[in-house]
């Protein structure tokens, strides 16, 4: 479970990359939208299960950082951009990797157009 749960945050981000432009209404319904997923993903060990138990911390590690990324990403979108050296602080402030191509995919999804 922990394997196909590694790849899930990182596939998760790929679609939310695919989905452009998103304005703050739709960046706050996905966001709703990923928690959600974030608390089915980490009842998935006791599912089904007559007794509940409580998920291995592995198991809880690897599901929260792997959507950890999605939601930074969506708060992003929902960042107010007037200001640009604010929108990049807040990426910084936000997604630590400071990928280039993370960033330009997060002001594709705010509907700016990339540069020629």
């Amino acid at each position: 479970a922990v394997v196909s749960t590694q790849s899930t945050g990182p596939r998760y981000v790929s679609q939310l990359y695919k989905c452009k432009p998103v304005n703050t209404v739709g960046a706050e319904q996905l966001l709703l939208d990923t928690h959600s997923l974030k608390t089915v993903l980490l009842q998935l060990p006791s599912l089904g299960s007559a007794v509940p138990r409580k998920s291995p911390p592995s198991f809880t590690k690897t599901v929260s950082q792997g959507m950890c990324k999605a939601e930074m990403i969506l708060k992003l979108v929902m960042a107010p951009s007037e200001s640009p050296g604010a929108f990049v602080e807040s990426y910084t402030n936000l997604l630590a990797d400071r990928d280039i191509g993370d960033f330009q995919r997060v002001l594709e999804m705010k509907g700016f157009k990339r540069g020629r």
